[in-house]
């Protein structure tokens, strides 16, 4: 039987000597990877590219999660020359790749990120994420006394912190935690409030997730060293 199944590209890596092994998130089916076969020759026309929307042929079979691909049609692609912005958005694939563990699926989370492709957007998808693996970040007052005097952001602690429970005691920007409150607090469908977010901000929400989760993230580190001197 042959199933249509549109979902997006994550990773593209060899496998045996002539095939390609692409790892796929897809809406109906989540996680499963697929084999395409002679992708690897010069002339072939079975390769795709990663952040690119596809439907895919496959035969389906619930008891597997690596499909022989029999046929594809692109959508939509993300996929692009700039090579800030591919950076930026392969952060997203890496982070929904690594978070296949996850009972939610992200792809709707991560489709609304690629179409935004903003700070402001990749800050919201990493606040969900915190939300999906139960580390989302306390932001009433202190994560350790409820205090409502607040003067920075530490990961290592879990949340906002006062004066006395702040390991480093210089104040951050209160506008900047203002903001990241503000961050915690919207969904997907309140995203224009998020207005003026920036690297800054995205890197806070991002530093705090990979804190609390221990999850690498090659691609933001990548990205931070090229684009966030």
């Amino acid at each position: 039987m042959n199933d249509r199944v549109i979902g997006i590209v994550l990773k593209q890596s060899d496998y045996r000597e002539n095939d390609s092994l692409v790892q796929v998130l897809s809406k109906d089916y989540g996680y499963f990877s697929l084999v395409l076969k002679g992708s690897k020759k010069i002339n072939s026309q079975n390769k795709v590219f990663p952040l690119c929307i596809y439907e895919f042929i496959i035969d389906y079979k619930e008891t597997k999660d690596i499909f022989l691909c029999m046929g594809k049609t692109l959508i939509k692609s993300y996929y692009c020359d700039d090579l800030k912005l591919l950076s930026f958005r392969n952060i997203f694939a890496e982070a929904s790749l690594k978070s296949r563990q996850l009972d939610h699926n992200l792809y709707d989370d991560l489709i609304f990120c690629l179409d935004k492709s903003t700070f402001a957007s990749g800050a919201l998808f990493f606040r969900f994420l915190c939300l999906y693996y139960g580390i989302s970040p306390y932001v009433d007052g202190c994560v350790i006394c409820d205090n409502k005097k607040i003067i920075r952001l530490d990961n290592e602690a879990g949340g906002f912190v006062c004066l006395r429970h702040a390991s480093l005691k210089e104040s951050q920007d209160i506008e900047r935690l203002r903001k990241f409150r503000l961050l915690c607090k919207v969904r997907y469908d309140h995203y224009q409030k998020l207005i003026g977010y920036d690297v800054q901000d995205f890197m806070w929400i991002v530093d705090f997730f990979i804190q609390n989760s221990s999850i690498s993230l090659n691609s933001y580190k990548f990205y931070s060293e090229l684009f966030m001197k």
